[in-house]
C-alpha cells in the first residue's frame, strides 16, 4: 500500500502534466501596447480623436511567433486600440493645437510571421481613413495602404515596433491637414462604407461574369481575367481545366494554384479540394465548398495574409492547427477573406 507522501508526490506529478497539457493547448496571448511617441507636433489642428474599427475580426491584431521553440501567439491590444490611440494623439500634441476633431477608421491591421530555415520574416499590412469632423459630417483627410516586409533571424519585436510606428507616423503627418476637398460624410455612413464600396465592384454588381482564369482576388473583384480557361466538356471538375503557361503552351490547371475560375458566366472558388460555385446572396459573395482552417490562429487573420500576399501567403502560420471546414463561406469584399460563421 503506498504511503501517504507517496500519494501526494503522485497527485503532485499528476498535477503538474495537466497543468503542461492544458497550457500546451492554450492560445499564447502577445500584449500589444502602441509605442508612445518621444515626439511633439507643433500648431496641430487637432486635439481629439474617435476611432471605428470596421476589419472583420476584431479581436486580434494579426499573429507572431514566440519563444525558443516559436509558439504561435495572437496579437491582442492591450486596453483596447482605441484607447491606445486617444492617448497617441494626447503625447503627440501640445499646447498649440486648436480644438479640431479627427475620426481614425482602421479597415486592415495585420501582423504575420513566418519561419523559414535560417531567419524569419515578418508582414505588416495597415489600411486605414482619417476623417476630420466638419460640423456635422466628416471629410477626409488622408488614407494609408501599405505593406511592410522584414527578414531577420528574429523578427517579432521589429515586426511589432513597425505595427506600432507606422500608424503612429500616419497620424502624425496628417495633424496639420485640413480635409482634401469639401465633401462631408455622415458617421452612419463611414460605419456602414462596405456596402457603398461594393457597389463598385463588377463581382457584386455584374449581371454577368467574364470567363477566364483570376489567380488573384484583385483580379476576381474587377472581372478582369488573368488568363483564358479551356474546359474539356460542358462542365467543370477536376482536370478538365487548362490554362495556358508563359510560352502558350496549355497545361492542367492545379486549382490549389488561383484564386477562382470563371466558365460560361459561372464563377468558382478554386483552392485544393477543387472547385466551388459562387453565388450572391443580399449584399454578399458566397461559395459552398470545403476549405482549411487554422485553430491556433484566427482563421480571418491566416486566410486573410493568404489573400493580401497571394498563392504563398498561405504558408502564413501554417504550423497552426489545420481543421477542414465544409459548409457556406462567405467572401470579404475587400481582402477575398474566406469567412466561416462562428464555431
Amino acid at each position: 500500500m503506498p504511503s501517504q507522501l507517496n500519494v501526494v508526490k503522485l497527485l503532485f506529478v499528476y498535477l503538474l502534466i495537466s497543468i503542461q497539457h492544458f497550457a500546451a493547448k492554450a492560445q499564447k496571448i502577445e500584449q500589444f501596447s502602441l509605442i508612445r511617441p518621444e515626439y511633439k507636433v507643433a500648431n496641430s489642428l487637432y486635439k481629439t480623436i474617435n476611432f471605428i474599427d470596421s476589419r472583420n475580426d476584431t479581436s486580434t491584431l494579426g499573429i507572431v511567433q514566440t519563444g525558443a521553440f516559436n509558439r504561435q501567439a495572437l496579437v491582442v491590444a492591450k486596453d483596447g486600440l482605441g484607447n491606445q490611440i486617444k492617448n497617441v494623439l494626447a503625447d503627440l500634441t501640445d499646447s498649440t493645437a486648436a480644438n479640431g476633431e479627427l475620426l481614425l477608421q482602421l479597415r486592415l491591421y495585420n501582423l504575420a510571421e513566418v519561419t523559414s530555415s535560417f531567419s524569419e520574416k515578418g508582414y505588416f499590412k495597415l489600411y486605414a481613413h482619417l476623417f476630420a469632423k466638419v460640423d456635422n459630417g466628416y471629410s477626409i483627410i488622408n488614407s494609408v495602404d501599405t505593406l511592410v516586409v522584414m527578414s531577420a533571424m528574429d523578427v517579432t519585436n521589429a515586426l511589432l515596433k513597425a505595427g506600432s510606428n507606422v500608424l503612429t507616423d500616419f497620424i502624425a503627418n496628417n495633424l496639420t491637414n485640413k480635409p482634401q476637398s469639401k465633401a462631408s460624410f455622415p458617421y452612419s455612413y463611414i460605419v456602414n462604407i462596405d456596402r457603398a464600396e461594393k457597389k463598385q465592384l463588377r463581382l457584386y454588381t455584374a449581371d454577368t461574369f467574364t470567363d477566364g482564369v483570376y489567380y488573384r482576388y484583385r483580379s476576381f473583384k474587377d472581372q478582369i481575367p488573368d488568363g483564358e480557361v479551356v474546359v474539356e466538356g460542358d462542365s467543370i471538375s477536376d482536370g478538365n481545366i487548362k490554362v495556358y503557361d508563359a510560352k502558350r503552351k496549355l497545361k492542367n490547371l492545379n486549382p490549389a494554384n488561383a484564386y477562382a475560375v470563371v466558365f460560361k458566366g459561372k464563377p468558382y472558388i478554386t483552392n485544393t479540394f477543387g472547385y466551388h460555385p459562387v453565388y450572391r446572396r443580399d449584399d454578399d459573395v458566397f461559395f459552398n465548398g470545403r476549405i482549411s482552417i487554422y485553430r491556433n490562429a484566427s482563421a480571418g487573420t491566416v486566410i486573410a495574409m493568404s489573400a493580401l500576399f497571394g498563392i504563398a501567403g498561405g504558408l502564413i502560420a501554417s504550423s497552426g492547427t489545420n481543421d477542414l471546414y465544409d459548409g457556406e463561406v462567405k467572401i470579404d469584399y475587400l481582402t477575398g477573406e474566406f469567412i466561416v460563421p462562428k464555431q
